[in-house]
């Protein structure tokens, strides 16, 4: 959950767990030659997920980080887009609405990329 939400990574490197956030340039370029190819199979087989399954929004319930700390919704949509699925979800902490907003944003351009 908290990872869905701040939109890092947990590795795990020689027994030791570090964060990582999901917005780092990347360490290194891997080429299709390096690659282990299984006898005359192609070397590299892309799989991308269906449309429908995607969300076409993303609705988040946080508490808002005032002096209240009541409950508000931030929602993220996608226009153009062949999906009417809508997920929700329910984060128990308080966050300002602007940046649940950003995060919420973020969260769903990332369901996306990496389908």
């Amino acid at each position: 959950m908290l990872a869905r939400h701040f939109g890092f990574d947990a590795l795990e490197t020689e027994g030791a767990i570090n964060f990582v956030m999901r917005s780092r340039a990347a360490v290194a370029t891997i080429a299709p030659d390096d690659l282990v190819a299984a006898g005359e199979a192609d070397v590299l087989e892309l799989t991308r997920g269906q449309e429908p399954e995607l969300p076409r929004a993303l609705k988040w319930q946080i508490a808002r980080a005032d002096e209240a700390y009541d409950a508000v919704l931030v929602e993220a949509r996608r226009i153009t887009v062949g999906t009417t699925r809508v997920a929700s979800e329910s984060f128990p902490m308080a966050v300002p609405p602007e940046e649940a907003e950003r995060r919420c944003r973020r969260a769903l351009m990332e369901a996306w990329v990496g389908r």
